[in-house]
């Protein structure tokens, strides 16, 4: 019988509701506050360093031809946007408190259940916050346990190998955290690194141990996936999880394919005047895999980019959608910080939930079309026969 595996227990797929599919919660507990910030530096070199390439040049030069310009969001205001503005009240509650209001929010705005997407392994911190934050607040939340990009892979853990790694995966997805007993109920990899023209190594044993401890125990695998990669590097490795480790596609999310496919943050791509490039989800799409349009929340308090994400963003769902592919598709935020909260002017976990209601008010989606992006995908891609 398939289970999937909350927090707070194992729940019926059927229970699990409306559900955020990419998201953070509780950050000063999480693997992703202890080394994702101290990884940025090194993480931007290697974007600097890759981002010259045959291949940019082409597509600057066909852009500046074409007259395309695209409204842009700095490093600085990805940096700036994670911290709660000066004078904000929420600033004085301590971050239990301030991630309950966040969640509740989410409830009162239809959410039941959110996948938090932090990679977790043995040893890192009780996970008792966040199931006394789903206690709290009714909110489902599924943790992953996994590895993120290169600059955040444990040394001796690459050095272990395939083997290894998959092994400590598996530890999370079957005793989980020994503090609070908690356990994961999803796998989490991540590409964004490029070596000698090709994914780091360091990053493909990693997805390749994420893939195996994924496929044994019947849990979905969610792929975190950013520039400089491109798109024959990602189209590679989704070759190697089917053909080689044989993984269900229907099982793998590819995710951020809205932050990939936009041009502003992806000099690669080939965009047309609407700023984004399908290419790459209609193909993964096409052959089997789920795509995640999961980073809603747009670190900008500039109006005219905020209307652009969020018009892009609209206009990339209904063409997938236009295309055949709705079965196929994620929903996110993934909301990195307590400066993106509802609370502080931010998305929160609000504004895809908020949007897609507006777009079903207004007839741009059917309702079984609601339905299937926000309960029916969820349910069908983290409901697992492995139950521990």
């Amino acid at each position: 019988m398939q289970k999937i595996i909350t927090v707070t227990g194992a729940i019926d797929p059927q229970e699990l509701g409306f559900t955020s599919m990419h998201e953070h919660t509780l950050h000063k507990t999480s693997l992703l506050a202890g080394t994702m910030l101290k990884g940025l530096p090194a993480m931007v070199s290697g974007i600097k360093s890759y981002e010259g390439g045959c291949d940019i040049r082409e597509e600057k030069a066909r852009r500046n031809a074409e007259k395309i310009i695209l409204p842009s969001i700095s490093i600085g205001e990805v940096i700036r946007s994670m911290r709660l503005k000066k004078g904000n009240p929420a600033a004085k509650l301590p971050q239990e408190d301030y991630y309950l209001r966040e969640v509740q929010l989410y409830a009162e705005h239809g959410g039941k259940s959110i996948c938090d997407c932090s990679p977790l392994l043995p040893g890192c911190p009780s996970l008792n916050p966040i199931r006394e934050l789903s206690g709290k607040s009714g909110i489902r939340i599924i943790t992953a346990a996994g590895y993120y990009t290169r600059t955040m892979i444990p040394k001796k853990d690459f050095a272990g190998g395939e083997a290894v790694m998959q092994k400590k995966i598996e530890q999370m997805l079957e005793e989980g955290d020994p503090s609070s007993g908690v356990r994961c109920g999803l796998v989490k990899a991540a590409i964004g690194t490029v070596e000698h023209g090709s994914i780091s190594p360091w990053e493909i044993t990693a997805v390749r141990a994420a893939a195996c401890a994924a496929k044994h125990h019947d849990v979905s695998l969610h792929i975190h996936t950013a520039f400089p990669v491109r798109i024959p590097m990602v189209l590679e490795l989704a070759d190697q999880l089917e053909n080689e480790i044989r993984v269900d596609p229907r099982k793998v999310i590819f995710c951020h394919m809205d932050s990939y496919d936009i041009g502003s943050g992806n000099p690669s791509v080939q965009v047309g005047p609407d700023g984004y490039d399908l290419r790459l989800p209609t193909e993964l799409c096409r052959r089997g895999f789920n795509v995640g349009l999961d980073t809603w929340g747009i670190a900008s308090e500039n109006p005219e980019v905020r209307r652009f994400f969020l018009h892009a963003r609209r206009n990339m769902l209904l063409e997938l959608i236009s295309g055949g592919f709705i079965s196929h598709i994620t929903l996110g935020h993934d909301m990195m910080s307590v400066g993106s909260g509802a609370q502080n002017g931010g998305s929160g976990y609000l504004l895809w939930p908020d949007t897609l209601a507006e777009m079903k008010e207004k007839g741009e989606i059917q309702p079984e079309d609601y339905r299937t992006l926000t309960i029916s995908n969820p349910a069908r891609i983290l409901a697992s026969e492995f139950s521990g």
